[in-house]
């Protein structure tokens, strides 16, 4: 009986140790396949500590991924760039949906005929053309 509980015990504890194991070491997202999410925060953290911050950054299909990312330079030291997805938001289909931004309301500076020329240039989703419309300055 005393060696069923200790083969039970044993059995338990490598189950438990397994599936920690697999969480830490499990299928990781290949090139491509991150969410946009992971896709902005490595960006962020990519570009944190870039000593020229002073006009916009745009870099298309980082990570082999489908996405354009806009980065707007800050006033915040701890995060001098805004990085926004340009072709796709945060909610879909509803009227109110935000743009997929890093760090979240970000307060950032770019000048309208910048956006303007963007705008016509690049596909954007209609929720960031209004937020880069409203929020650039003259």
């Amino acid at each position: 009986m005393s060696r069923l509980i200790v083969a039970l015990v044993i059995a338990v504890a490598a189950l438990v140790l397994g599936i920690f194991w697999y969480r830490g070491h499990g299928p990781q997202p290949q090139p491509g396949q991150g969410t946009p999410w992971t896709v902005l925060q490595d960006i962020e953290e990519q570009h944190r500590a870039d000593s020229s911050h002073d006009a916009p950054l745009l870099i298309s299909h980082p990570e082999k991924s489908g996405y354009l990312v806009l980065g707007l330079p800050t006033s915040d030291p701890g995060f001098p760039w805004a990085w926004i997805l340009l072709n796709e938001h945060a909610a879909d289909n509803t009227p109110d949906a935000q743009p997929k931004m890093m760090p979240a309301n970000a307060r950032f500076h770019v000048d309208c005929a910048y956006i303007g020329t963007l705008l016509a240039q690049t596909p954007a989703d209609p929720s960031v053309k209004a937020l880069l419309q409203r929020r650039c300055t003259r």
